[in-house]
């Protein structure tokens, strides 16, 4: 990715917007963040990434810091679902109410997106991104 992307985003000026995003608390897995930052930075989106294993108020913390459009959270694991609960929990109560929720991983569908209280979920890098542009509002 670090050869490739450069050349994919050669002439990219349209900013889409900015994500904040992380590997939820109790979760290390990175590889499918990863992908995502790269499909999303290639669509036009500016990303911080701020690692894996990221408790609740570092994910707030970052937030207000970067005042992000979107915020992208990833699991892979069974355990990170309850840790992405809380930390859009702690995102709602840091009155945080602008940026949009995304949620990622392969154990993410519907029934996680409801229950943790994210606006949109994807089980693919690819997909992540379409969402992504919806929630700014680009139309395709």
């Amino acid at each position: 990715m670090e050869f490739t992307l450069p050349h994919i985003k050669e002439g990219e000026t349209e900013k889409l917007g900015k994500i904040v995003l992380g590997t939820v608390k109790d979760d290390i897995h990175n590889i499918g963040k990863d992908i995502f930052k790269a499909f999303a930075e290639a669509a036009g989106f500016e990303v911080i990434d701020i690692g894996v294993d990221v408790p609740e108020e570092e994910f707030v913390n970052k937030v207000k810091e970067h005042n992000p459009d979107i915020i992208g959270m990833s699991c892979l694991i069974t355990a990170g679902i309850s840790s992405m609960k809380k930390t859009v929990e702690a995102i709602k109560a840091a009155g945080i109410t602008d940026a949009k929720i995304i949620i990622g991983g392969g154990r993410v569908d519907e029934e996680v997106k409801q229950l943790a209280g994210a606006d949109a979920w994807a089980d693919d890098a690819a997909k992540g991104v379409r969402l992504c542009k919806e929630l700014v509002g680009v139309k395709e």
